[in-house]
């Protein structure tokens, strides 16, 4: 399974790099308790620029995809492709009824 959010879970790829908050964690908690039950294989997605880059637990890939810096007149960053091979994902059967 893939998910995609705007907003980065708490505690991965996160920290706020300006202000009072800096280090921080800016990103959701309750995103992180979903992601903690759901285990997607791969979860993307953006929000905190400077924080772009890819880490791994057991179950899930998760990529700070943000492609864009502070200011209009910065350059875009290029993309991060994800290879997902399909021999290698972990089977996880669908509940009765679905699929």
């Amino acid at each position: 399974d893939v998910l995609i959010t705007h907003t980065p879970p708490h505690g991965i790829l996160d920290s706020c790099d300006v202000g009072l908050a800096q280090g921080q964690p800016m990103g959701d908690e309750e995103l992180r308790k979903a992601l903690r039950k759901l285990k997607p294989v791969l979860h993307t997605f953006g929000h905190v620029h400077r924080q772009r880059g890819v880490v791994a637990d057991r179950s899930t890939v998760y990529v700070n995809a943000a492609c864009a810096d502070r200011g209009p007149d910065l350059p875009m960053r290029t993309a991060i492709v994800v290879d997902l091979d399909p021999g290698r994902l972990p089977h996880r059967p669908r509940p009765q009824g679905q699929g």
